[in-house]
């Protein structure tokens, strides 16, 4: 069996890990399968890292075109689609990538590790398990991105216009076309790598909690004051 690991993206450390944690252990499980693990953002990783030769870093498309410092919209729906669109080419590189590496590498499986472009891309081709944190994984099922940072920069787009950009670029290359900007994380299993009191949309969720192992399940958040949430648990 092949597998294919995918980490698109990741501010910090946690997505690389959790993506190369899955690799071992599904080494030391099935020590015949085979696996390619590729991760992005370079920012995230330290000399071990770029040394691993089981590691293939995704290149930097958005390099010298993305301002990082003002990166930030009202939804993730709209951050990710300011990444996806940063230079006149980042969006179909980024799916030629995918692309090029599913042809070479004719995977059984994906996981995508907050890697919504790898989605994207395989979805209904490939059966393909998403994970990643509860703001890096919006509800799927859902029709509109909920907001989650009212401060910030508002879209110059609305959802519908970053839906017909997005499905040029996923027409080009063969892939299912979105219905609507949530679908960005589509696939044929979700779940999350958290629990529901760091996840921001944890009352609109329908998705497994994969962190969530506790007897019983993992308590809901209470809402304790602005920009605060706190739960109590014996």
């Amino acid at each position: 069996m092949r597998v294919l690991i995918g980490c698109e993206f990741g501010a910090g450390r946690g997505h690389i890990t959790f993506a190369t944690n899955v690799a071992t252990v599904l080494r030391q499980l099935h020590p015949s399968v085979e696996i390619e693990t590729h991760v992005g953002w370079s920012q995230s990783f330290n000399d071990a890292d770029l040394q691993n030769p089981l590691l293939r870093i995704i290149p930097d498309f958005e390099k010298d075109q993305l301002d990082r410092k003002n990166l930030y919209r009202q939804t993730l729906g709209f951050t990710l689609f300011e990444v996806f669109n940063a230079g006149p080419d980042t969006w179909s590189a980024r799916l030629n990538y995918w692309r090029d590496t599913i042809k070479r590498f004719r995977p059984d499986v994906i996981l995508a590790e907050y890697a919504p472009g790898l989605s994207m891309y395989a979805r209904g081709r490939i059966p393909t398990l998403v994970t990643g944190t509860g703001y890096s994984i919006p509800p799927t099922d859902a029709q509109t991105f909920p907001e989650i940072h009212s401060a910030a920069a508002i879209s110059e787009k609305t959802e519908s216009e970053c839906v017909e950009i997005l499905n040029r670029g996923l027409k080009f290359v063969g892939a299912k076309p979105l219905s609507v900007l949530p679908e960005i994380n589509a696939a044929d299993f979700v779940g999350l790598v958290t629990l529901p009191i760091f996840d921001p949309y944890w009352n609109l969720r329908h998705d497994l909690y994969l962190g969530a192992e506790i007897h019983g399940g993992a308590p809901s958040p209470k809402a304790h004051a602005m920009n605060a949430k706190a739960y109590f648990s014996s």
